[in-house]
């Protein structure tokens, strides 16, 4: 087991990156439109696929695991004015 310092190094190293990583993905979805897509545990977003089960297959046959995601409506949030509420 490695010594204190070097973990938490090691921890904040890991958590940068994955802030890094949940930012990308983060504007992906926001980007994506309609459809299904193959979310990578890299963080990359692919689609939107017409089959998307074969396309998944297609991938774990790869050796990439991967996750669907489908996408059904982008709602963006209504500005208006302040409701007093911290």
């Amino acid at each position: 087991m490695q010594p204190l310092p070097q973990r938490l190094a090691q921890a904040e190293r890991d958590n940068a990156r994955l802030r890094a990583l949940l930012s990308i993905v983060r504007g992906r979805f926001a980007a994506a439109g309609p459809g299904h897509y193959l979310a990578m545990d890299d963080g990359d977003l692919d689609g939107p696929y017409a089959d998307i089960m074969k396309a998944a297959r297609d991938c774990a046959a790869d050796g990439m695991p991967c996750t669907v995601i489908t996408v059904g409506e982008r709602l963006e949030a209504e500005t208006g004015p302040e409701t007093g509420f911290i």
